[in-house]
């Protein structure tokens, strides 16, 4: 029988999260860009799964961040760093003194409804410890719709002292509960989905989008996966609950 085994007083690194600047996304809006008296520039951060987190840096001109609040900004549902939202807000916000950090989740774009309610919490994890890691030592959490049970569960769960407020936009109360009565609006359907999220979780396969599609905003039947529906949609299991 042997073992794996670390040289004698030597640190081994277990997990980390890495940032590094980037070149620019393509695609961005035309007004994705700095006013006068602010920059822009672009970040990967590496979560500490190793998911890669591409982010928006929006920062004051001549002002140290140890002297300036940090906004991370988290958006809703299928959006993106550049959502209108979070956009309009860091990009005037910047120009006055106060930084911003607009991350991508790993729920962005075409990865809606697929993520894990509480992987999205190593996202939000890896953009405060960035915004740590660059100096500033007061940060707001900005969540907007699908972002604000996000922020709210985090801020809930974690109490690191450098995060001194939360603003919450588009806010709903009880997700499991919209989903069902609000977006779902059918009984059948909704049990055949919590029917199918459960087999696909018990045969190892949480993450493979179900058979069955869910009836989400505006009427749109959206692919969804069981380990979405599971954390984010279904009453009996969801941790996506604002007035929890």
């Amino acid at each position: 029988m042997t073992s794996a085994s670390c040289p004698n007083g030597a640190a081994q690194v277990a997990a980390s999260i890495e940032y590094k600047t980037i070149p620019r996304p393509a695609g961005l809006p035309d007004d994705m860009r700095a006013l006068p008296s602010a920059g822009l520039q672009f970040l990967s951060i590496k979560a500490i799964d190793g998911f890669e987190v591409q982010a928006a840096l929006w920062e004051p001109e001549n002002k140290l961040p140890a002297a300036t609040t940090m906004i991370v900004q988290v958006h809703g549902s299928g959006g993106n760093l550049a959502s209108l939202p979070l956009r309009a807000t860091a990009r005037g916000l910047s120009a006055k003194g106060y930084a911003a950090l607009s991350i991508s989740t790993r729920q962005h774009d075409e990865h809606v409804n697929t993520d894990n309610f509480f992987d999205v919490r190593r996202d939000i994890e890896a953009a405060i410890a960035t915004a740590k890691a660059l100096g500033y030592k007061s940060i707001v959490l900005q969540g907007h719709s699908l972002g604000t049970v996000q922020v709210a569960f985090y801020v809930a769960t974690d109490w690191d002292p450098t995060i001194k407020a939360v603003i919450l936009t588009g806010a709903f109360g009880k997700l499991p509960w919209k989903s069902r009565h609000i977006l779902v609006q059918n009984e059948e359907n909704y049990q055949a989905l919590v029917d199918a999220s459960l087999s696909a979780l018990k045969a190892g396969r949480p993450d493979e989008i179900l058979p069955i599609k869910m009836r989400w905003l505006g009427g749109l039947e959206t692919p969804v996966t069981a380990q979405h529906f599971l954390t984010y949609r279904d009453e009996q299991t969801s941790a996506a609950d604002g007035t929890y």
